[in-house]
């Protein structure tokens, strides 16, 4: 499946966002929404707290599977390499800013698993 995203829907990522994602990046959210959203159906009795749920845990993981890479690292003496705290903050809050955009774009597949989950 292609995603495909209105101009206005691009216009509204930061530059920093623009550049560092790929189309392999939206195709990630895609292929992993899915799974979430059972697990997190169990969980939630709240649309809006149910939609940011599932978005952000797809977000957590994107972060740590795709964009390991701009998370800085440091030596620990008992664990080896582990990433800095800050540099790993950082990251994340970069990535954070998109939730509202899946939120939009997933609007209605959320909205669809959701009902139906609320059904069974």
């Amino acid at each position: 499946m292609k995603i495909i995203i209105t101009e206005s829907q691009y216009e509204m990522l930061s530059n920093s966002l623009r550049r560092r994602l790929t189309p392999n990046d939206f195709k990630y959210f895609d292929n992993n929404l899915n799974k979430h959203i059972h697990d997190k159906l169990l969980f939630s009795s709240d649309f809006d707290q149910f939609s940011y749920n599932v978005i952000s845990q797809v977000m957590h993981e994107f972060v740590l599977d795709r964009k390991d890479d701009e998370i800085e690292t440091e030596e620990d003496p008992h664990y080896g390499l582990v990433y800095n705290d800050d540099s790993l903050d950082e990251v994340f809050e970069r990535y954070w800013q998109l939730i509202p955009f899946f939120e939009e774009y997933y609007k209605d597949k959320l909205s669809t698993a959701w009902h139906e989950g609320m059904t069974n």
